[in-house]
């Protein structure tokens, strides 16, 4: 199961990555890419001397992948900064195998990292984002999201989806599992040119397979509000302070340039 001890995983995680991508326009709306990503992480902690009675010592990977990438994409929004109506849809499928030149190391039969040979697994991406004006201008919008984020193959625990990427609320590693979906639901409200703010929600799932995933031990729920605050009166780009609560009381601050989605 994919949350057996919140916090066992990525509580020590030190990473980064650099991306290129290509996109081609197929139609008036539907966009298909190829690209290559390269990323590194280090320190990815097992906290295992967290698990009482166990008497097991703390584990950490490392892993460098170089990961040729799929996408397509159906996009009607109307803004890509501050979209008010629309929907855009987006499938990424990334490859890792060390026949790219990948290097990963996972937990040998003594709970030690031994570096991998000969593996082949992929990571497929979904979002779906829907957004509607209440009244008909900026000043109100609602926005939903739909995402998925499913591990196909024999995925190594440092690849596993950790819920914090996509739901605001969580500390890294607190929930982990080879699939992550989540439903998010934010309402955007001005009440000046400058000055609004947002409620939100989420419903996140995580687990390694469905029946985990979605179960009461796999439900991963969020809420909370935020502050926006326009650059520019003519511009759609705003400063966003977000403040979310989480499972187990777990809780969150961010802060950031454009929306969460």
């Amino acid at each position: 199961m994919g949350i057996g001890h919140p916090g066992l995983f990525g509580t020590d995680l030190n990473m980064g990555y650099v991306q290129g991508f290509a996109k081609r326009k197929l139609s008036s709306r539907i966009y298909g890419g190829l690209g290559l990503e390269w990323s590194f992480a280090g320190k990815y902690q097992l906290a295992f001397s967290d698990l009482e009675g166990a008497g097991m010592e703390d584990q950490s990977l490392t892993l460098t992948l170089v990961q040729p990438i799929v996408s397509l994409e159906y996009d009607t929004r109307d803004n890509l900064v501050y979209p008010t109506k629309g929907l855009f849809i987006t499938n990424q499928t990334n490859f890792i195998s060390d026949a790219f030149g990948s290097t990963l190391e996972s937990l040998g039969a003594d709970l030690h990292p031994v570096e991998q040979s000969d593996y082949f697994f992929a990571k497929n991406i979904t979002r779906a984002t829907f957004y509607a004006s209440l009244d008909g201008t900026w000043r109100s919008v609602l926005a939903t999201r739909y995402g998925m984020r499913v591990g196909l193959g024999d995925v190594p625990v440092s690849m596993w989806e950790n819920a914090n990427n996509w739901i605001r609320g969580y500390r890294e590693g607190r929930f982990t599992g080879k699939q992550l979906h989540f439903l998010d639901l934010e309402w955007r409200k001005y009440f000046t040119n400058r000055m609004g703010f947002a409620l939100f929600g989420t419903a996140g799932f995580v687990g390694n397979s469905l029946d985990d995933t979605f179960s009461a031990d796999g439900f991963v729920p969020a809420a909370g509000a935020g502050l926006r605050i326009r650059v520019l009166r003519t511009k759609p780009v705003a400063f966003r302070f977000d403040f979310a609560l989480g499972r187990n009381g777990e809780k969150s601050v961010y802060f950031g340039l454009t929306e969460y989605f």
